[in-house]
């Protein structure tokens, strides 16, 4: 048709919006290139007359994607964003291009899919109840605020948060805007995403939601749009999906908000009773990505129904959306990559492997170690030293395994022999770990160790 592309990959493409692919090449200005310098994925698809063997080969591993292993490819913690390029690239090996329209996917655009899945999983966790709501400062710029009419008392909550992403899948998501409303809790949530692009490339993207007791009637909303500065494109969405016209015979406001009242804007802690605007913000994004499911009657997939997808990255959404009661991820206490938490019961984990597992014990006891050493050098004895770090152990168990923390350590082997070389075989320091009852001869250099044995032949 006339004004309408054609689609490249209509004849590969599945369902669930996944294009088999049979390679995935890091690049960098369209060049193939070493991972940890690649700006962009080029997928190999595979031809049409590949398909049937795709189709059997692959269907149990793509069947293992979900969209907690996409928001594993970055940790936010505190503000702080770090991607894991290679959980990208393992997840794009298995997922294909997320986006759908091209050979060539830009690495910061799978990081922004990545990031605001890592964000909806985030929230949806508050919701759920497996992390407490006053762990919120974790996402960075979450803020809640309440606007009041000091003349009425009438008052409305805003969450507000805000991620910065790569423009073309900003656009992708929520176009100019994407609004939503729907009543949670007792009130009436009213949600706004919208993109600003910026000269770089990325945008960013404001995830509002406005939370009322009652329907917001025409002046509330365009007082609520001067507020926020939503712009023409966002009151005409708004005005289609709420049902909103200035010419309209709105009923009368509510809150009687207007523009000749100084409204008061207080920033809240986030509590409990905010988890209904966090699940309509949730609700919100799963919604922008799936503006391009459309519904085939005559199709039929085990889990997507007769749902049909345009991208495979709104099928991990469309996924998502039918467990968000078991979605759960944990940080790895070393090294910060997320993990799935789903379905595991007991003590909650702390780390993403038995590999970071064992290394973080190994540091706490290298710092437990080089902590002792230095309170030995400072003048703590033996005894201390034991129940300090030891506490669990038996006393003379804690200070055998103090004696082997200090024979072992080079710096005291040095510093011992500078006290010999310096004071003499009467060296304070010699005195004092002989004292204690440590190995001398572990602590003495082989030039140190011959001296004493020809002292002592001497002496004989």
């Amino acid at each position: 048709m006339k004004g309408q592309s054609v689609d490249p990959f209509a004849q590969t493409r599945t369902s669930r919006g996944k294009i088999p692919c049979s390679a995935v090449v890091p690049i960098s200005n369209n060049t193939p290139c070493p991972l940890e310098s690649c700006t962009a994925f080029r997928f190999d698809p595979l031809p049409p007359t590949a398909i049937s063997l795709f189709s059997d080969e692959n269907t149990a591993s793509e069947d293992d994607l979900d969209l907690l292993g996409l928001t594993m490819c970055v940790s936010q913690q505190q503000g702080r964003i770090e991607v894991f390029r290679n959980a990208l690239l393992d997840f794009a090996l298995k997922s294909g291009p997320l986006f759908g329209t091209s050979t060539v996917e830009s690495l910061f655009a799978w990081s922004s899919a990545a990031l605001i899945a890592n964000l909806a999983l985030v929230l949806q966790e508050f919701v759920n109840g497996s992390m407490p709501v006053q762990a919120s400062v974790v996402l960075g710029n979450l803020v809640k605020r309440t606007v009041s009419n000091p003349r009425t008392g009438a008052t409305f909550d805003l969450l507000t948060i805000s991620r910065l992403v790569e423009s073309h899948y900003a656009k992708e998501m929520c176009g100019a805007a994407f609004v939503r409303r729907e009543i949670r809790g007792g009130r009436i949530n009213y949600s706004f995403l919208m993109c600003d692009d910026l000269e770089d490339g990325s945008s960013v993207v404001d995830l509002i939601v406005a939370s009322f007791e009652q329907e917001m009637s025409l002046s509330d909303y365009l007082l609520l749009s001067r507020v926020l500065e939503f712009g023409e494109e966002v009151d005409a969405e708004a005005a289609v999906r709420f049902g909103l016209s200035r010419t309209s015979t709105a009923e009368k406001s509510a809150y009687e908000f207007s523009s000749d009242v100084d409204l008061l804007s207080t920033e809240q802690p986030i509590d409990e009773n905010d988890l209904p605007s966090l699940a309509s913000a949730v609700h919100t994004l799963v919604a922008a990505h799936l503006q391009n499911a459309r519904v085939d009657v005559f199709a039929a997939d085990e889990k997507t129904g007769h749902l049909s997808f345009g991208n495979y990255l709104s099928w991990l959404w469309y996924d998502f959306s039918c467990k968000l009661d078991v979605a759960r991820i944990g940080y790895c206490a070393r090294c910060r990559k997320p993990f799935s938490l789903v379905g595991h019961r007991g003590i909650d984990r702390r780390f993403c492997s038995e590999a970071c597992k064992t290394a973080a014990k190994n540091e706490r006891s290298r710092r437990r170690r080089d902590a002792l050493r230095q309170d030995f050098l400072s003048g703590d004895d033996v005894t201390i030293l034991a129940h300090r770090y030891f506490e669990q152990d038996t006393p003379s168990t804690g200070q055998a395994k103090v004696r082997r923390d200090l024979e072992s350590w080079p710096a005291l082997k040095h510093t011992v022999d500078d006290a010999i070389e310096q004071e003499g075989w009467h060296a304070q320091l010699l005195m004092r770990c002989r004292k204690e009852g440590l190995n001398i001869q572990k602590l003495l250099t082989v030039k140190r160790r011959e001296q004493l044995k020809q002292m002592a032949q001497q002496r004989h």
